[in-house]
């Protein structure tokens, strides 16, 4: 059986666009956080940036289920442990990704600050859909 093509007109339901903007909130919030603590954690206690990169990751994790199952997404019951793992499983390839990406920005433009929120900043959509879908299992034919 095929599955039917979604419009986007249908996906872009006022209820997901509303999870959409909550989901950015909670996104810039992450992003603030992981700047300025890497930063400080690697200025002031002069850890390298990857190191620092990933102890602010692992806070930032738990800080964005919590934030966007019950926020974002509305999510009060169900099964959390499970929504945690998809969560953290997708959020452990977005740190490959981003660990990568960082990498590279560094090397081109020697800022590691900069590359921290430009990452952040590519990888928030796609952390949208793959967590909205997958890790929350709202699926798009349910988005009206």
């Amino acid at each position: 059986m095929m599955a039917k093509p979604m419009n986007a007109p249908s996906f872009w339901s006022r209820r997901v666009f509303g999870e959409a903007i909550r989901f950015s909130l909670v996104g810039i919030l992450n992003v603030a956080f992981n700047t300025t603590s890497i930063v400080l954690l690697t200025e002031l206690f002069r850890l390298h940036y990857v190191v620092s990169y990933l102890i602010v990751f692992s806070a930032a994790t738990m800080i964005g289920f919590f934030l966007n199952r019950g926020w974002s997404f509305g999510i009060a019951h169900g099964e959390a442990r499970k929504d945690f793992l998809r969560y953290v499983s997708f959020t452990i390839v977005t740190l490959v990704l981003g660990l990568a990406g960082i990498r590279l920005l560094v090397i081109l433009c020697g800022n590691y600050a900069v590359a921290v929120a430009l990452v952040s900043a590519v990888l928030a959509p796609v952390n949208f859909f793959v967590h909205r879908t997958w890790s929350f299992g709202q699926a798009l034919r349910r988005a009206g």
